[in-house]
């Protein structure tokens, strides 16, 4: 174990993930999902890293220009499901992965949704008590106004199948 495993998470690495796109992803699911469906997807992603990088007011900072953020669009069983991958993890919380995951109902053509289910999984590094490297499967879960971090426990390997198939279980 490295001591910055212990550290404080970099913060336009934790603020991105854990913060903007959660909240983006709330405010506006429709326009967020069609935007990250878009060929513009990617470049969106990148834009808005580079944005919570420049507006960071720390040198604590994970130092990617953002090129290494991709993104994968797919199905899960009736969720559409945008897979994040982000810059490589180096302190806890931070994450190598997010699904943001996206449900419409009763879509009819030109119109809004009767509703949008949103789910927002983050797969984050950590480290066990006696220091070895440990990775776990959390999320966002919105209760009222309120966001609260949900740990599901061990998480899989870093690689999108793997987080694809602990989703899907947990759907």
């Amino acid at each position: 174990m490295n001591n910055d495993d212990l550290g404080r998470a970099r913060e336009n690495h934790y603020v991105f993930a854990h913060y903007l796109l959660r909240d983006l992803s709330d405010s506006d699911p429709l326009r967020f999902l069609l935007t990250l469906r878009s060929s513009k997807g990617e470049e969106f992603l990148r834009g808005l890293w580079n944005q919570v990088t420049q507006k960071s007011h720390t040198n604590n900072l994970c130092q990617s220009n953002g090129d290494d953020i991709t993104l994968v669009c797919c199905r899960i069983k009736e969720f559409h499901c945008n897979l994040i991958t982000m810059p490589e993890p180096t302190r806890m919380t931070e994450c190598y992965m997010i699904g943001f995951l996206t449900k419409l109902s009763a879509v009819k053509a030109h119109k809004a949704p009767d509703s949008v289910d949103t789910r927002f999984f983050t797969l984050e590094k950590s480290v066990h008590l006696d220091g070895r490297n440990r990775i776990v499967l959390c999320g966002w879960s919105k209760e009222g106004e309120s966001w609260k971090h949900v740990n599901y426990g061990d998480g899989p390997e870093p690689n999108q199948q793997a987080f694809m198939n602990r989703i899907f279980q947990l759907l």
